[in-house]
């Protein structure tokens, strides 16, 4: 077992900044942040699949994009109703998709800070099926400065 030190430190994000970029780029902000915590992941657990399901995630997304932005016009703007073809399902993929990430990514996280990096969190199935990204950017959140603490309590580091 490593030094706490000795991975780079989690997505430094607070979780209601977050919160707000996600609301105000009516949920895109999420798909992306969610693609960043996993990159991270990945950087401290090599095992780690959960990047390949959030870009596939958003591809999904990006593919949908036009069709999703069709149907916000339409309930928002009184814009045309714009019918297209596998919309339906290229959402359902890219939903099937996070949910998938958000698991994966569950695990790997409370091995890595229960095994690898011992700080010790506890990730609830339930939040994480809610709240997925969001709720794991809080528990970096908590990392961060149970991190930054161990560094300063600390004369010289570690």
């Amino acid at each position: 077992m490593k030094q706490p030190d000795s991975y780079p430190d989690p997505p430094d994000l607070r979780w209601w900044v977050a919160l707000m970029l996600g609301i105000v780029t009516l949920g895109a902000f999420f798909v992306v942040w969610d693609v960043v915590q996993a990159a991270w992941l990945r950087r401290v657990e090599r095992s780690s699949t959960a990047l390949i399901f959030y870009c596939i995630a958003l591809v999904l997304f990006i593919v949908n994009a036009p069709a999703q932005w069709a149907s916000i016009n339409h309930a928002l703007f009184n814009g045309p109703l714009v019918e297209t073809p596998f919309a339906l399902w290229l959402s359902l993929g890219a939903i099937a998709t996070r949910l998938v990430a958000r698991f994966v990514m569950r695990s790997a996280l409370c091995q890595h800070f229960t095994q690898t990096e011992a700080i010790g969190i506890h990730l609830s199935w339930f939040l994480t099926l809610l709240l997925g990204g969001l709720y794991f950017q809080f528990h970096f959140n908590a990392v961060n400065e149970a991190k930054r603490a161990l560094r300063t309590s600390i004369p010289g580091g570690y």
